[in-house]
């Protein structure tokens, strides 16, 4: 424990006023400082803009955890495992107190290794990849489907039904949510189910007659490197509203994606650190429309009659 002797520094007030502010200054660093900073590690599956963006991002949000300790697997499985370990070693020692991970590779080599301590991760689908153990707490990234409904109207008003295309396991993990933001939105929904790329053309030609509008969960068996320029051009084509996960397909031409906020995601999940930290338990993490961007293709827009730029109420727009 530091202690402080006041007469000391108090005697000194008698001389300039410098003087004094900077022995003021020092009194209110010494009592303003956090009882001690916890040990947080933030493990990257591959370093990029974004992911380092959102660990500034906690290291801002959370003042307990700062500085908040970023480990990179540079992709490699090896180095993976390494950080796996350290962190074991760390936890036995008790000098972990949480863990983040960015990247499904990153969260299943980690995970395993931890006992108790918390662990963070990012998702693309709640239900899908929450692990079966307490101490796993997911963030979804993914927008809900009703905000994805939303946005769809935001920007194509005259959209009256929707359609999605997807997989069986896809669909049935979000059919209830889908049902019920249909409803609320007062839209049409028609689901076409797919076993593999293969079903998607014929899908897709069905699903440009008999909606207006297209969603597109993320869906390897859907949006892959055979299927997407194929999407592309065909919805390009028909003048057909659409909205994806994806900002690297807003960039090649589908008309918007609905995506996390980079910053705000991270802001949230230092909230949530902190409050966990100071707490023991956990706050809602599940993120408000503000918390998410709508990113627009332009010249996609200018395709499509009666498209708008245009996002939801509380979300921002990015017209690209």
């Amino acid at each position: 424990m530091t202690y402080i002797c006041w007469r000391p520094i108090f005697g000194e007030l008698k001389g300039s006023w410098r003087r004094a502010r900077a022995a003021l200054l020092v009194v209110l660093a010494w009592t303003l400082q956090p009882a001690s900073a916890a040990n947080v590690y933030i493990v990257d599956t591959a370093k990029r803009e974004k992911s380092l963006a959102l660990a500034e991002a906690v290291n801002r949000a959370c003042s307990l955890c700062r500085p908040v300790k970023y480990m990179d697997m540079r992709g490699s499985f090896r180095i993976g495992r390494e950080i796996a370990y350290e962190l074991r070693d760390k936890e036995e020692e008790g000098a972990l107190d949480l863990v983040i991970t960015l990247g499904r590779p990153a969260t299943r080599l980690v995970q395993p290794e931890l006992g108790s301590t918390p662990l963070f991760h990012s998702l693309t689908s709640g239900r899908r990849e929450t692990a079966d153990d307490a101490s796993v707490i997911g963030f979804e990234t993914d927008p809900p489907i009703e905000l994805q409904m939303a946005a769809l109207k935001a920007l194509s008003p005259a959209v009256s039904s929707v359609g999605f295309i997807a997989t069986k396991i896809t669909l049935d993990e979000v059919r209830a949510d889908i049902l019920t933001a249909a409803s609320a939105q007062r839209l049409d929904i028609k689901l076409y189910y797919v076993e593999n790329a293969y079903d998607v053309p014929e899908a897709l030609r069905r699903a440009i007659q008999e909606t207006s509008g297209l969603i597109f969960l993320r869906d390897k068996a859907v949006l892959n490197g055979d299927t997407a320029r194929y999407i592309l051009r065909m919805t390009l084509e028909n003048q057909v509203p659409t909205i994806s996960f994806s900002d690297a397909l807003v960039r090649k031409g589908m008309l918007a994606a609905l995506i996390h906020d980079t910053d705000k995601l991270g802001e949230l999940i230092g909230q949530a650190a902190q409050y966990l930290l100071t707490n023991g338990r956990l706050p809602d993490t599940k993120p408000p429309a503000r918390y998410y961007q709508l990113l627009i293709n332009g010249a996609s827009l200018e395709q499509i009659p009666g498209a708008q730029a245009s996002a939801p109420e509380g979300v921002s727009m990015v017209l690209q």
